[in-house]
């Protein structure tokens, strides 16, 4: 639930700083990290999946970017499910995918921290 509000709230952040990010209050911003997560959960894995054999004959030099484009993609798709939030384009998405990725870096050392 942390991570949940976490998230929500760097979303509210990035939606200041983004021209092309429109969140209509914080309450959506909940609900858009959850459909986020969902579409991570559901489309998103069989795209890991599939992605697999680009990742053994890169030996996984391009997991990163791989990532990236992925989420980016279901940040897309939990988009087009709510109407209160707008992402005006694709290179949007993947700068939101790319901020909250290098901020899940940040938080996973305190969050282990804060558990343990």
């Amino acid at each position: 639930m942390v991570r949940i509000l976490l998230k929500a709230i760097i979303l509210l952040g990035l939606a200041h700083l983004l021209p092309g990010l429109t969140v209509a209050s914080p309450v959506t911003a909940v609900l858009f990290v959850i459909a986020v997560g969902f579409a991570n959960w559901t489309i998103g894995a069989v795209l890991w999946f599939i992605t697999i054999p680009l990742n053994l004959m890169t030996l996984s030099l391009l997991n990163g970017l791989i990532n990236l484009v992925i989420t980016s993609a279901m940040i897309v798709v939990a988009d087009s499910w709510m109407e209160s939030v707008q992402i005006e384009s694709f290179w949007t998405a993947f700068l939101m995918a790319a901020v909250l990725s290098s901020l899940n870096r940040f938080h996973a050392p305190i969050r282990a921290d804060y558990e343990g």
